[in-house]
C-alpha cells in the first residue's frame, strides 16, 4: 500500500475513534450533568415539602390568610419543578405529581373549611389537615425512592466516566504507537537509506544506487534519484565533453590570432582546419574562398591529417565553377550551413574526384557578408550525426579565420595605402603641410619645401604664422594671419578651398599660392589640425595676367572706332594689367626719320606736370635713347634699374619724372615700324621673359591696328568717291532699266499685234474656206496657228523672264506644300483625267516672295507634268531634305529625264534638250526658275538619266 494512503487511512481512523470517544465523553459527560442535575431538583424537592409541611403546620396554629399564599405559591412551585424533573434523565415518579395535585385540592378544602362553620370548621381542618399531611409524606416517600434511584444513576455514571477518562488515554498512546511504528518502517528508515545514498552522491559517486524496491512514494523518490544521478552523470560527462570542446575552441582562437598576427594565411586557415575537426571529431577538412560573383570558388586548404591519410586528391588553389562542385556548395545558395549525415543516399551527389576520401558525414559552414558568401569551411567523417554544437563551433572558428583573413587583407592594403601615400606625398607636386591646432606646423612634404623656401627641419619648427613668411593678398597688400586658410579652418572647423594670397620667403621672393585646407578630428569630433594642399599658381596668375592683358588689349583694339582712343586703352589696359605707372607712344616720321612724341597714359597718381610740353618737343633718331634702340633693333629694350645705367642713359626726361624700370618696343606692321611704346615704373624691375613675350603679341596688334586705322581713313576718302559714282551709276542703271522695261512693253505690243492680226485672219480662213481648202491646204493653216501660239508663248515667257530681273521681293512665309497640291490640282482639272500619282509633303514653308515662288513652283511641276506624260504610272514628287545643313526643297518625276552631260545647258534662256515635236516648249521655263531661286539668294541643281526621270533640287536663303 502506498504510503500515502496508508498513513490517510490511519489518521483518519485515529480521527474517527478519537471522534467516537469525544462523543461518548461528550455524552457521558452530559448524563452526568443532567443525573446531577436530577439530584439537584430531588434535592429542592425535599427542602419544598419540609417548607410545605412547616406552612401547613403554621396555617393550622394561625390559620393566617399569610401563610395560606406562601403555601400555595409554594406547592405551585414544587409542583413546577417535579414536573420538569419528570422529563429528566431520571424522571420523578408519577406519584409524586399526583400527591403534589392532591395536597393542593386539601390545602385548598382546608382553606374553604376555615372560611365556614366554627364547630365544622375544626373537624375539617383536622381531617383536611390530617389528608393534607398524609400527602406530604407521601410526597416525601416517593421523592425519597426517587432521589436514591436519582444517587443510584450518579454513582453509575460517575463510575462509566472514570473508566472514559483513563481508557480513552491508553488507547489514544496505543494508535500513536501503532502509527509511529509504521511510520519508521514506511518512512524513516526508507529516508535514511535515501539519506546515505545522497550523501555519497554528494561526495562525488555517481554510480550510488538507493536499492529500494517498494511500490511507493519512497520507491518513487528512490526510482527517481537514481535517474537523475544518471542524467548527472550523463550531464556531467556533457558538461565535461562542452568544457573540453570551450577549452579546445579557446585555445584554438588564441592560437589562430596569434597566428594571425604574423604567420601567413596558409597556416591560418590550416590551424583552423586541425581545431575544427578536434572539436566535431571529424576526419576531414577543407576550406574555399567564393569569388565575388558567386559563381566560381577556389581551394585554400585541407586539414592536416585530411593530406596525411584521407585525401590524395590534389587541387590547392583550383579554381573551379560551384556549378560543377557537388552537393557541399548547397551552403552557398541557402546562405546556411549544410549537415549531410546520410552522404550516400543523397540523390543529387555529382561522385568524388580521384584520390579523394569517401565522405561518410558532413558539415559545411559558409560565412555571410553583406549577404554574400566570402568562404566555405567544411569537415567531415564524423564517427556519429553531426549536430548543432557542431555548425556552432565550425561556425564560430570559420568566423574567426575571415576576421583575420579580412584584416590581414584591410592590413596589406592599409600598408600599400600607406606605402603608396607615402610615395604619392613624397612626389607630389602639391604641397602638403600638417599643422597642429596650436598652430605648430608637423608635417611638410618635398614640394612644400619648395613652396614655403625653407627646408622641412626648419618648416617644421615654425608656427604657419611665423613672422619670417610675410603673407599677402594677391595684389601684394598685407593680411593678417586671421585671414589665412590654415586660421579660418581651425576658427570655424569647415574646409577652405582654393584660397589664394601672397607669400614672402625669407631671402625676399615672393611667390602666389593657392591653399585647399580641412580639419583633422579625433575620435570625439574635436579639432586636431588642419591638412592643407598647397600649390604654386605665380606662373598661372602671371600667364592669367598676360592672357587677361592680351584679352583686354583685342577687345580695345577690335571695339574703338578711333586711332587715339584705342591707342589710350592699349596704353592703360597694359599699365594696370602690368603695374606700369606711365606709357608714352612714339610716332615714326618716315620724312624725317625720327620718332616723335604722339600719345600718353598716366596713372592717376602720377606727377604729369610739365611732361607732355617735355616729350613734345622731343625726337628719337634710331640708335638714340631708349626709343631709337628699340626702333633700331626692333626688340623690346627692358632697363630694371635706370640709377645702375651709364650716365647716357638717364635722359631728362627720366631724372625728371624719377622713372627707375623702363621698358620700349617697336610697333611694325607688314614689316615697317610705325611707332614705338615706352612704360615708365617708379620701382626697378627685373626683366620679364612672359611679358616681353605678350608685348610682342601687342605690338603686333597694335601695330595692325594702328594700319588698319591709317588704312580706313584712306578708306572713307575712297569710300566717299565710290559712294558719289555708285549713286551715278545707280542713276545711270535706273534710266536703262526704265529704257529697257520701255521697250519690252513695246516688243510685247508690236510683236502681239501683228501676231493677234495674223491668228485672227488664219482663224476665219479655218472656219469659212476650209472645205475649199483641202486637206494640204488645212494641214498648212493649222501650222500658221501653231507656229502663232508658240510665237505668244515664247514672247509671254520672254517678258516674264524680264519681269523677274526688275521685280521687288517681298519675303513672307510661303506654304510651298500647299502651293504644290494648288498646281497639281490646276493640272490635273487641264489634263482630261490622266492618271498621275501626287506625292506631296505636307507642311513644307519657306520664306520668300509668293509670287515669284508660285511662278517657280508652276514651271517645275508644269516641266513634271509634261516629261511624264508618256509614262504609264506617272508619278510627281513634292519635298525636302537636309544637305550640308541647309533644308534643299526638290520636285521630281519618273518621266523622259535627261542626259547629265547636257545639264549645264539647261538653266540657260532657249536652251531645249528634247525635240519640240517630242515635247513642245519654249525652254524659258527652267531659266525663269534659275533667276527666281538667284534672286531668293538660293541655288538649283538637276539630276535626272534618260528613261528614268528627273529630279530638279533648290534651296532659298
Amino acid at each position: 500500500m502506498r504510503i500515502r494512503l496508508s498513513i490517510r487511512l490511519s489518521i483518519a481512523a485515529v480521527a474517527a475513534l478519537a471522534l467516537a470517544l469525544a462523543f461518548a465523553a461528550f455524552f457521558s459527560s452530559a448524563r452526568l450533568a443532567a443525573i446531577s442535575a436530577q439530584q439537584a431538583r430531588a434535592q429542592d424537592i425535599f427542602s419544598g415539602i419540609s417548607e410545605l409541611l412547616v406552612l401547613i403546620q403554621e396555617y393550622a396554629l394561625h390559620s393566617e390568610q399569610r401563610e395560606a399564599h406562601q403555601f400555595l405559591v409554594r406547592q405551585t412551585q414544587l409542583a413546577n419543578l417535579l414536573r420538569s424533573a419528570a422529563s429528566g434523565t431520571a424522571p420523578a415518579p408519577q406519584e409524586a405529581l399526583d400527591a403534589v395535585s392532591s395536597l393542593a385540592d386539601s390545602f385548598q378544602r382546608l382553606v374553604d373549611a376555615d372560611a365556614g362553620d366554627d364547630s365544622l370548621r375544626a373537624r375539617q381542618k383536622n381531617l383536611l389537615l390530617g389528608l393534607a399531611q398524609s400527602n406530604i409524606h407521601l410526597l416525601a416517600e416517593s421523592v425519597h425512592r426517587w432521589g436514591h434511584e436519582v444517587a443510584q444513576l450518579r454513582k453509575r455514571a460517575n463510575s462509566e466516566f472514570r473508566m472514559l477518562a483513563v481508557g480513552v488515554p491508553l488507547l489514544m498512546l496505543l494508535i500513536v504507537a501503532l502509527l509511529g511504528a509504521l511510520l519508521e518502517r514506511r518512512v524513516l528508515r526508507p529516508l535514511s537509506i535515501l539519506e546515505k545514498t545522497m550523501q555519497a552522491a554528494a561526495g562525488g559517486d555517481f554510480n550510488v544506487r538507493s536499492a529500494l524496491a517498494t511500490k511507493d512514494e519512497m520507491g518513487d523518490v528512490s526510482r527517481a534519484f537514481d535517474r537523475m544521478a544518471l542524467e548527472m552523470v550523463s550531464e556531467l560527462r556533457r558538461e565535461i565533453a562542452e568544457r573540453r570542446r570551450s577549452e579546445l575552441l579557446l585555445q584554438a582562437r588564441l592560437t589562430i590570432f596569434e597566428l594571425g598576427k604574423t604567420g601567413r594565411i596558409e597556416d591560418v586557415l590550416q590551424s583552423a582546419l586541425d581545431v575544427a575537426e578536434e572539436v566535431t571529431g571529424s576526419r576531414i577538412g577543407f576550406f574555399h574562398f567564393v569569388d565575388a560573383d558567386q559563381e566560381h570558388l577556389s581551394l585554400q586548404a585541407w586539414s592536416t591529417n585530411t593530406l596525411k591519410s584521407m585525401c590524395t586528391a590534389e587541387g590547392k588553389g583550383q579554381h573551379y565553377a560551384i556549378s560543377e562542385a557537388g552537393v557541399w556548395v548547397d551552403c552557398v545558395r541557402t546562405l546556411e550551413a549544410v549537415i549531410h549525415n546520410d552522404y550516400a543516399g543523397l540523390a543529387h551527389k555529382k561522385g568524388l574526384p580521384e584520390g579523394h576520401a569517401r565522405v561518410v558525414r558532413e558539415l559545411v559552414v559558409p560565412v555571410v557578408r553583406e549577404g554574400r558568401v566570402v568562404e566555405i569551411l567544411g569537415v567531415g567523417n564524423k564517427a556519429e550525426d553531426y549536430v548543432q554544437e557542431d555548425v556552432d563551433a565550425v561556425q564560430m572558428i570559420a568566423a574567426m579565420v575571415q576576421d583575420i583573413v579580412e584584416r590581414r587583407r584591410a592590413e596589406e592594403a592599409l600598408r600599400d595605402e600607406r606605402a603608396l601615400l607615402a610615395q604619392v606625398t613624397a612626389s607630389s607636386p602639391v604641397g602638403i603641410a600638417v599643422v597642429h591646432s596650436s598652430g605648430r606646423i608637423t608635417f611638410a612634404n618635398d614640394a612644400a619645401e619648395g613652396l614655403l623656401g625653407l627646408a622641412k627641419d626648419r618648416i617644421t619648427q615654425r608656427g604657419y604664422d611665423a613672422p619670417e613668411w610675410k603673407h599677402t593678398d594677391i595684389g601684394g597688400n598685407p593680411i593678417t594671419p586671421e585671414q589665412l586658410p590654415v586660421a579660418r579652418v581651425l576658427a570655424t572647423g569647415a574646409p577652405v578651398f582654393e584660397v589664394e594670397h601672397g607669400i614672402e620667403w625669407p631671402d625676399g621672393r615672393r611667390v602666389l599660392l593657392s591653399v585647399n585646407a580641412a580639419p583633422l578630428v579625433d575620435h570625439a569630433g574635436a579639432i586636431e589640425g588642419v591638412v592643407a594642399a598647397i600649390t604654386d599658381i605665380t606662373e598661372r596668375k602671371r600667364s592669367e595676367q598676360l592672357l587677361a592683358l592680351e584679352h583686354t588689349v583685342a577687345h580695345a583694339l577690335a571695339f574703338e572706332e578711333q586711332r587715339s582712343s584705342g591707342l589710350q586703352a592699349v596704353m592703360r589696359a597694359i599699365c594696370r594689367s602690368m603695374n606700369w605707372a606711365r606709357s608714352t607712344y612714339w610716332r615714326a616720321d618716315d620724312a624725317a626719320g625720327v620718332m616723335r612724341f604722339d600719345a600718353v597714359w598716366n596713372a592717376p597718381e602720377l606727377d604729369m606736370e610739365g611732361y607732355v610740353d617735355r616729350a613734345a618737343g622731343m625726337t628719337f633718331a634710331p640708335g638714340e635713347g631708349l626709343v631709337g634702340q628699340a626702333w633700331q633693333s626692333a626688340e623690346p629694350v627692358w632697363i630694371g634699374d635706370m640709377g645702375n645705367e651709364p650716365p647716357w642713359w638717364r635722359e631728362s626726361l627720366v631724372s625728371r619724372f624719377e622713372m627707375r624700370a623702363m621698358l620700349a618696343f617697336a610697333i611694325g606692321s607688314e614689316g615697317r615700324t610705325i611707332g614705338a611704346l615706352t612704360f615708365a615704373s617708379l620701382e626697378a624691375r627685373a626683366p620679364d621673359a612672359r611679358l616681353i613675350g605678350a608685348m610682342r603679341v601687342v605690338s603686333s596688334e597694335l601695330g595692325q591696328f594702328l594700319q588698319r586705322k591709317h588704312a580706313e581713313e584712306q578708306l572713307r576718302g575712297f569710300n566717299a568717291d565710290l559712294e558719289r559714282l555708285v549713286a551715278e551709276r545707280t542713276r545711270a542703271l535706273e534710266a536703262a532699266n526704265r529704257e529697257l522695261e520701255s521697250f519690252s512693253y513695246a516688243v510685247s505690243h508690236d510683236l502681239r499685234a501683228p501676231l493677234r492680226t495674223i491668228g485672227g485672219f488664219s482663224g476665219i480662213i479655218e472656219s469659212t474656206y476650209a472645205e475649199r481648202l483641202g486637206t494640204e491646204g488645212r494641214d498648212y493653216l493649222r501650222r500658221v496657228r501653231t507656229a502663232v501660239e508658240q510665237m505668244s508663248t515664247l514672247i509671254e515667257d520672254m517678258l516674264t523672264l524680264s519681269r523677274i530681273s526688275r521685280m521687288g521681293l517681298s519675303p513672307r512665309p510661303v506654304d510651298l506644300s500647299a502651293l504644290a497640291q494648288e498646281i497639281g490640282r490646276e493640272l490635273q482639272a487641264e489634263g482630261g483625267g490622266r492618271a498621275v500619282e501626287w506625292r506631296i509633303a505636307p507642311g513644307l514653308v519657306a520664306a520668300g516672295d509668293p509670287g515669284l515662288m508660285r511662278i517657280a513652283m508652276q514651271n517645275l511641276l508644269a516641266n513634271a507634268w509634261k516629261y511624264s506624260s508618256k509614262r504609264n504610272g506617272a508619278r510627281i514628287e513634292f519635298g525636302a531634305a537636309e544637305k550640308d545643313g541647309r533644308k534643299e526643297f526638290f520636285v521630281r518625276d519618273n518621266g523622259a529625264g535627261f542626259d547629265m552631260t547636257q545639264s549645264g545647258r539647261m538653266f540657260q534662256p532657249f536652251q531645249r534638250l528634247h525635240a519640240s515635236a517630242e515635247f513642245p516648249g519654249s525652254g524659258v521655263g527652267l531659266a525663269t526658275v534659275a533667276r527666281v531661286i538667284e534672286r531668293h539668294g538660293g541655288q538649283i541643281r538637276a539630276e535626272g538619266a534618260v528613261g528614268e526621270g528627273a529630279s530638279f533640287f533648290f534651296t532659298l536663303q
